[in-house]
């Protein structure tokens, strides 16, 4: 159903599978353009609580009446008495869907006979008979009493009919049949908001429609919903009472599947209206339709074909393969279509049977597994970031301790010294005489190196007497013999004294 603010021809739909494989499952939501498109006081888009059904070899979806706003239009469940948008009227029609293009499903509304009360809360199942199936119509009620603020429903006799005379629709002729059941036997009490699902026998001439839960529908005040799970049989059309329950297992407004030909899966639902289950861990149970047992556990490797229940085969005839008889007062038009077998079996997508799944595969049915991995990546991420910021804040400091203001001679005496620790040669010994031969005196010793050594002036080496070293008659130095010294460019001399 659309939101308020929505486009003309567009809505937002969940897509499960792409086709009919279950290995093609890619679930997604995606904008479906609608046709006809949606208008402001539409009432094809805007209702609720009718009844639904999906065909997917014939590429059909059916919505069955239901609850629109007496104005048209957009509807809300929470509006009071007197408000336009309340949905508190019922739809007088059967909307027909082709889903042959996923994204662009054309519907129609078909409008239904007098003979065809409109309803809510009641159940729409597809059985493969005739040429493109049939749509059996079962239950619900002309005004839940859920939806009304006064609790009381104003007219009771319509609801009695709804589960004893079982409307059907033939698909390919577009024509409503009404069946009334056999009066033999115990049949069900008025239903809605229960659940349904639809078993086959092996004979394929014979099906068995499973009914559970629901409530009356009529009083609020007391609203307690059933446990029971009846079995309408066709084309017997004769009910049967399979299994009354224990009372802590009865619920209302859930829904039931089938995953496997002997299989029924309840899920959800509420005691009463507002409330919730009555028995803990009950929102899911399983049921056996061939041994009639309830199991609150699944094991997808354990099933069964489906197998009609004694119960059931000794009140309608036939056996644990169907082949029921036909009672004398059944329509004739509806009997010959009955008896036409369906010739597009080979398009029934079957899911079954399913493989027991991991923990991990489970996340990865339900697309876990994907957005795990994107918050893998964003962890990554952070982390290179990290140790791409610390790499960037060492060579910033790397940078400022080449740029500080150091002495030079310090800088070079570090040079000298690693030079000398990486086994460089080292700098020559040079020593300069008075003299020749032997006889010659030591006058200084120079290292050729590049100014490590400190450089004297020759003011320094010509003490005269009188100094702090004594008064000797002679000069520490003699003049007249005095070698001359010279700086040599980029060189420095360590001058011994004689």
């Amino acid at each position: 159903m659309p939101d308020a603010g929505w486009n003309t021809d567009i809505v937002t739909a969940y897509q499960i599978y792409a086709n009919a494989s279950i290995e093609d499952s890619n679930a997604t939501w995606a904008n479906t353009k609608t046709d006809p498109p949606i208008s402001e006081n539409d009432t094809l888009w805007w209702r609720c609580c009718g009844a639904s059904v999906s065909v997917p070899s014939e590429n059909l979806g059916f919505y069955f009446s239901g609850l629109i706003a007496q104005s048209g239009g957009a509807i809300n469940m929470a509006s009071g008495p007197g408000d336009p948008t309340q949905p508190n009227t019922l739809a007088k029609d059967l909307i027909m869907c082709s889903t042959a293009s996923l994204r662009e499903p054309r519907c129609e509304s078909i409008s239904l006979p007098n003979s065809v009360q409109p309803r809510a809360e009641a159940e729409l199942l597809w059985i493969p008979i005739g040429m493109k199936g049939i749509l059996v119509l079962l239950g619900g009620i002309q005004m839940p009493s859920d939806l009304l603020s006064s609790g009381v429903y104003p007219n009771e006799t319509y609801a009695n009919d709804f589960m004893n005379q079982i409307s059907l629709f033939d698909i390919a002729s577009r024509e409503w049949y009404v069946q009334e059941t056999l009066e033999s036997g115990d049949r069900p009490s008025q239903l809605a908001a229960f659940c349904a699902v639809a078993a086959e026998g092996s004979s394929r001439d014979s099906w068995y429609i499973y009914a559970y839960g629901g409530y009356d529908g009529t009083y609020m005040e007391n609203p307690e919903a059933f446990d029971a799970v009846w079995v309408l049989s066709i084309p017997a059309f004769q009910w049967t009472m399979v299994s009354e329950g224990t009372g802590n297992h009865r619920r209302q407004s859930h829904r039931c599947v089938k995953p496997y030909p002997d299989q029924m899966i309840s899920i959800g639902g509420v005691i009463e209206y507002g409330q919730s289950l009555v028995e803990p861990g009950s929102f899911f149970d399983v049921f056996s339709l061939t041994e009639l047992t309830w199991n609150s556990t699944y094991d997808p490797t354990v099933w069964s074909e489906y197998s009609v229940p004694p119960s059931i085969t000794t009140q309608i005839g036939g056996d644990e393969k169907g082949s029921p008889a036909v009672p004398p007062g059944l329509n004739p038009q509806l009997a010959a279509i009955l008896e036409q077998p369906y010739l597009r079996r080979s398009q029934i997508p079957k899911y079954y049977p399913f493989a027991k799944q991991s923990l991990k595969d489970s996340l990865r049915r339900k697309g876990l597994t994907r957005w795990l991995a994107i918050i893998t990546a964003i962890i990554a991420y952070l982390i290179l970031s990290s140790f791409v910021l610390i790499a960037i804040v060492v060579i910033r400091r790397r940078m400022s301790f080449q740029h500080y203001d150091v002495p030079e001679t310090e800088i070079k005496s570090k040079q000298w010294i690693v030079k000398w620790m990486h086994n460089a040669t080292m700098p020559q010994k040079i020593q300069h005489k008075r003299g020749k031969g032997d006889d010659s005196t030591l006058l200084h010793t120079s290292y050729e190196d590049d100014e490590t050594e400190p450089k004297y002036n020759e003011s320094d080496l010509n003490m005269t007497k009188g100094t702090a070293f004594g008064t000797s008659e002679r000069s520490l130095v003699d003049d007249t013999n005095a070698v001359e010294l010279v700086p040599l460019a980029n060189k420095a001399r360590a001058t011994t004294m004689p």
